[in-house]
């Protein structure tokens, strides 16, 4: 949560309230939350914009939002259509702050629910090339959402979906991309690593279906390199190298990081270090950061609401102007002692203009920024 507390819900025998985790290990019940109406199992749960919990049952596609002060309270919210897609061996990302991706499940459908606003807006997105049952939904470096692993038809090895497929946040279509050489089922992970390449491991361990045909009994890993560390010719492309950079910042401060060929930085991100089980990585989290360059220095913008960015580990990417980003720094967001700092320029009066209709005109502006 915002305030570097654990929120923790359903599971075995904690289906009816859930809890709270402070920072010093005491724990408190959430009396006035009552979840006994929805699945125990891997509730999708989400640090919403405004510091709310928001979820959704995967089986049902109840959502809700919880507010967790004092002894909590929950509001119950409308359904979306989890025929589409659903089910607890569906996946889920948060790929941008606000916004989240539901894939796979029950069908090869895929929605983006919004939450921006307080309200969740359900919208449809271009369908997968199949239906993915035990799939595995991982934000890589540049924003765009990766679906590994996966069957057909659950703990069914006949119909593997081993390629991957790339989901694209500004055109909502999907690209396949390479397979891999494991079917990986239940049980089965996603992380992206600090070099930008994705780590695929497990799947089939302890599932009885599988147990006749130890080579899907994956107790192993493979490693998927995404299309952004490739140059012309399938070449590993030159990347940038970020020499300095901060272990700790703060929401709303600006920061300083140095990197080898900053003058051609064309964008700056922050991932959020994963916790990764049963198709299901509720820890991810993606930013653009706003930036300005200086000869090899390069002056980052922290997130600048505690909503957008939780505390936390995260890793920082710099890409250069070929889109190729640098290996992470992993760096520490701390807990907000101002969740929304003031950071809106204000701009000067420009006064009034006159120029000729057709012409092209130039006119510099001049704002004051509360962070400088």
């Amino acid at each position: 949560l915002l305030n570097g507390e654990t929120y923790i819900q359903g599971g075995s025998g904690g289906g009816d309230r859930p809890e709270i985790r402070s920072a010093a290990g005491a724990f408190r019940t959430m009396d006035g939350v009552n979840t006994s109406a929805l699945n125990t199992s891997f509730p999708r749960n989400f640090v919403a914009p405004d510091g709310r919990v928001f979820g959704y049952d995967s089986d049902s596609g109840q959502m809700y939002f919880v507010n967790t002060s004092g002894t909590g309270s929950i509001a119950m919210g409308a359904r979306f259509n989890t025929g589409l897609s659903g089910g607890w061996h569906s996946s889920t990302a948060m790929y941008r702050p606000g916004r989240i991706l539901q894939i796979g499940g029950n069908s090869n459908g895929a929605y983006t629910i919004d939450i921006t606003s307080g309200t969740p807006v359900v919208a449809a997105t271009q369908s997968m090339a199949a239906t993915r049952q035990w799939l595995n939904a991982t934000v890589l470096a540049d924003g765009k959402v990766a679906a590994t692993s996966g069957t057909v038809v659950a703990e069914n090895a006949s119909q593997p979906t081993n390629y991957v497929e790339i989901w694209d946040p500004q055109t909502g279509q999907w690209t396949r991309g390479p397979a891999a050489q494991r079917t990986r089922m239940y049980h089965s992970n996603a992380i992206l690593l600090p070099d930008g390449s994705l780590l695929t491991s497990g799947g089939g361990a302890g599932s009885p279906t599988l147990s006749s045909d130890p080579n899907q009994n994956n107790l192993n890993a493979e490693i998927y390199y995404p299309p952004y560390l490739f140059a012309a010719g399938g070449l590993r492309a030159a990347r940038p190298t970020i020499t300095t950079a901060p272990n700790y910042i703060d929401i709303g401060k600006t920061y300083g990081v140095d990197v080898n060929g900053a003058a051609g930085v064309s964008r700056v991100t922050l991932v959020k270090t994963g916790s990764m089980s049963h198709s299901f990585n509720f820890e991810q989290r993606f930013l653009d950061l706003t930036f300005k360059t200086t000869g090899t220095h390069v002056q980052i913008q922290a997130p600048t609401r505690a909503g957008e960015a939780p505390p936390g580990y995260y890793m920082l990417f710099v890409f250069n102007d070929a889109g190729v980003p640098s290996v992470a720094k992993v760096i520490r967001m701390g807990v907000a002692t101002d969740p929304n700092p003031s950071i809106t320029p204000v701009i000067s009066n420009p006064g009034a203009q006159t120029t000729i209709v057709g012409s092209a005109a130039n006119l510099a502006l001049s704002a004051a920024d509360p962070r400088g």
